[in-house]
């Protein structure tokens, strides 16, 4: 195995591993031990991991989780859209995958005559735990 992907490897256990979504300076922090210590290191092996299809980017959050892996997602190229349900209180944060809504968006873009080159929604709310305990 290269370096790369040791260090990409590394990084997405680390992602696997966590509870919530992880910055690229938590991952770094998750990861010392590992031997990866610079920031562009991390990445570096986020953006390839990014291109398999194996890790998101929650635009929102500007942090990374790992792909539930029931699609086919590299990087969604159209087919499912990903919608990332986001508890605003917890930070806990899941990807859904449901081909009706990529479907739908892909029909009104091509309405309009826009190509759709990828999707990612992100729904902030409470999750069950967190609405349950705020009565």
């Amino acid at each position: 195995m290269t370096r790369g992907g040791r260090n990409q490897q590394t990084v997405l256990s680390a992602l696997q591993k966590a509870e919530r979504p992880m910055t690229a300076y938590q991952i770094l922090e998750t990861v010392r031990d590992a031997g990866i210590s610079a920031p562009l290191t991390v990445y570096r092996a986020l953006e390839r991991l990014q291109q398999d299809g194996q890790v998101h980017r929650l635009e929102s959050l500007n942090a990374y989780l790992p792909c539930c892996q029931s699609h086919g997602c590299a990087p969604h190229q159209g087919r499912d859209a990903p919608v990332f349900v986001i508890c605003e209180r917890c930070g806990m944060a899941e990807e859904i995958v449901d081909a009706a809504v990529g479907n739908a968006l892909r029909q009104l873009s091509e309405t309009r005559g826009f190509r759709v080159a990828a999707v990612s929604i992100e729904v902030k709310g409470l999750c069950a735990s967190c609405k349950n305990a705020a009565g």
